[in-house]
């Protein structure tokens, strides 16, 4: 499988999670690369550990800008999360279990997200968004 370069189109406008996703994609390409080399299951376990505990981080990293912009689906979103850490530590216990390729892990992340990052993470930049407009009108109505 070949990697899946970061398109600009992906960003949702929010430089901190744009980055963030952007090493997330780096990290998911290097597991990749990983799967194509023929690389030892212990490689293959330290990146996808590398991986969810990246999650990890960049999930409370994005619920934190939730919190700030008073995001109204906070709660659901993070339900997602939750899923996708569950299913990540099982899938990688699958793998050490020799009961699932690493190829599919792969395949699965990046469809993952790409998908939560441009229908779910879209929808929290453009409540950012709304918040800051908002602001700034109150600047220009107070000046």
């Amino acid at each position: 499988m070949d990697d899946v370069a970061w398109k600009d189109w992906f960003a949702i406008g929010h430089d901190t999670i744009d980055l963030e996703h952007k090493t997330f994609f780096s990290l998911i390409n290097k597991a990749n690369d990983y799967a194509r080399e023929g690389r030892g299951d212990d490689d293959l376990l330290r990146i996808f550990d590398e991986i969810l505990k990246y999650a990890d981080f960049h999930f409370t990293s994005e619920e934190n800008v939730m919190l700030e912009c008073d995001y109204p689906y906070r709660q659901e979103h993070h339900e997602e999360h939750r899923r996708l850490m569950i299913t990540l530590r099982q899938d990688i216990t699958s793998f050490e279990g020799g009961n699932k390729p690493a190829q599919d892990i792969v395949r699965f992340l990046y469809r993952w997200l790409l998908d939560h990052t441009i229908t779910e993470d879209l929808k929290i930049s453009t409540t950012v968004k709304q918040k800051q407009l908002k602001s700034y009108f109150r600047v220009l109505e107070d000046a």
